[in-house]
């Protein structure tokens, strides 16, 4: 399968999702996320406590390096929680 650029403009666009026109595909089978949802996920830190997120990778804490952490994503914060020692490390503000 090949994608090719659309010959549509954003005007183009934005009038037929105003007529009711949807995205192209099938709908995304999980729900769609509350405003005060909380998302926890596991990774891997690599050697420099880095783990990887949405294709970006965010420093968790040198000291985690080689481990597995639970990242824990709320509205405004991230948590890198080490299961092991049940402690957190490194709460970052989000965007």
């Amino acid at each position: 399968m090949k994608s090719l650029r659309s010959h549509l403009s954003t005007n183009d666009l934005a009038r037929l999702f105003a007529d009711g026109g949807r995205a192209a595909g099938r709908p995304s089978p999980l729900p769609q996320a509350e405003n005060d949802a909380v998302v926890e996920v596991e990774r891997t830190a690599n050697k420099y406590g880095m783990v990887s997120l949405a294709g970006r990778y965010l420093l968790a804490a040198e000291i985690l390096g080689g481990r597995r952490v639970t990242v824990r994503i709320e509205e405004n914060t991230l948590m890198f929680l080490d299961p092991d020692t049940a402690g957190c490390c490194a709460p970052a503000r989000t965007r």
